[in-house]
């Protein structure tokens, strides 16, 4: 009898480990799969966060049920809806008549001080290969939701809320609202606005990327959890559109592009020049290049970009007066609201106030008030060639 028991113990654990062996070959075996898991999740994520609905199969369906989803879906799709007739779809349209059919759409897009703002660069330039994002906040994370405590992931939604509020009813982060909404937690940093803004543009996430940046300028990847801190720290994320076969980038930097920060630390710059010509897009920019400890970042922009948007808050106007510029102004330029009020423009005043120089615009953007909204849109023909 013992004789028996012993033999089918033995045949008990032969069976055990022979399906231990096949379902590790497995694993070995389909490597593809498990990238295309990895994506969706990615994506559900996304979805989650942003209050849309994850698909059938994924892990996130069950936790669609927690209050605080269920009352971000509610208050932030009213939100969308409501600034997206109000603003969002005027602005597309806009651009779609006034900037993209005289720039080459599809080139690199340039958003420096734009910290995760992808939604606006994106209806301005929906068409980009490449959106290149940059502000002071830390990337951060977003962990598989599903392995977080409910209660947790309640208060991943919260924080995300409260970081949208100023965007979307102002149009511009305030950087100390966001900071302090997604600075703690195991949802955190700039990471996850930016899968909030691509799910509700349609735009389904491929692949994120932790990335440094070499001293030569070639990007590298680093592991998710890395403690390293020498370079730069960013993201690269891949994404498509809904019924587009071409996928697009979009990559955030967390990088002070102060003159005392670049001239210690140039590979930022190295990385942008690789690049080439691209299309910048300067909004909400607090008239940093409008003061002496910026000319680094700012004569980037001047030398490397095909076009440049911006409102009175990026590049002063002055610069555009020579190197080739083509300028054409829209809306109505008064003075800067009362924080920045040194940064008053007399040659841009002089300027909209010229007989017929200045365009209607149709929606309010920046910092702009009702009365003082406005945009400068720069092109040329030929760039200056590229320093050695």
């Amino acid at each position: 009898m013992e004789k028996t028991k012993q033999h089918m113990s033995i045949t008990y654990f032969r069976k055990v480990f022979v399906r231990f062996v096949i379902v590790a070959l497995g694993c070995l075996l389909c490597g593809p799969a498990w990238a295309q898991v990895r994506a969706s999740t990615l994506n559900d994520r996304a979805r989650y966060l942003a209050a849309m609905p994850v698909s059938s199969g994924s892990p996130l369906k069950a936790l669609e049920g927690l209050p605080a989803y269920q009352e971000q879906s509610r208050l932030l799709s009213a939100q969308w809806q409501r600034i997206q007739q109000q603003r969002w779809s005027s602005l597309s349209a806009w651009s779609a008549t006034q900037v993209r059919p005289h720039v080459n759409a599809g080139s690199p897009m340039f958003y420096m001080f734009g910290g995760p703002d992808f939604l606006n660069a994106y209806l301005v330039y929906p068409g980009a290969s490449q959106y290149v994002l940059c502000g002071l906040e830390p990337v951060g994370r977003v962990p598989p939701l599903e392995d977080m405590p409910p209660e947790d992931v309640e208060t991943a939604l919260r924080n995300v809320r409260a970081s949208l509020q100023s965007p979307l009813h102002l149009n511009f982060f305030v950087t100390s609202e966001m900071r302090g909404a997604l600075r703690h937690g195991e949802v955190n940093g700039v990471l996850p606005l930016l899968y909030v803004f691509l799910a509700r543009t349609a735009n389904a996430i491929t692949s994120v990327e932790y990335l440094r940046i070499s001293e030569t300028g070639k990007l590298t990847g680093v592991p998710e959890d890395s403690k390293e801190r020498d370079g730069v720290k960013g993201v690269k994320i891949t994404f498509t559109h809904a019924g587009v076969s071409a996928s697009q980038e979009v990559y955030y930097f967390c990088e002070d592009v102060s003159d005392k920060a670049l001239s210690r630390d140039d590979r930022f710059l190295h990385y942008l020049n690789a690049l080439g010509p691209g299309n910048s897009y300067l909004k909400a920019a607090s008239y940093l290049m409008h003061a002496k400890d910026f000319t680094l970042i700012r004569d980037f922009l001047l030398s490397r970009s095909a076009s440049i948007l911006q409102d009175d808050s990026g590049i002063p106007y002055r610069y555009f007066l020579t190197g080739g510029w083509h300028v054409t102004l829209y809306g109505n330029y008064t003075k800067p609201i009362s924080d920045f009020k040194w940064a008053f423009q007399e040659d841009l005043m002089k300027a909209y106030h010229t007989p017929g120089e200045a365009k209607p615009m149709p929606f309010r953007t920046g910092y702009g008030t009702r009365e003082n909204a406005n945009l400068l849109f720069a092109t040329r023909a030929v760039m200056k060639p590229q320093s050695p």
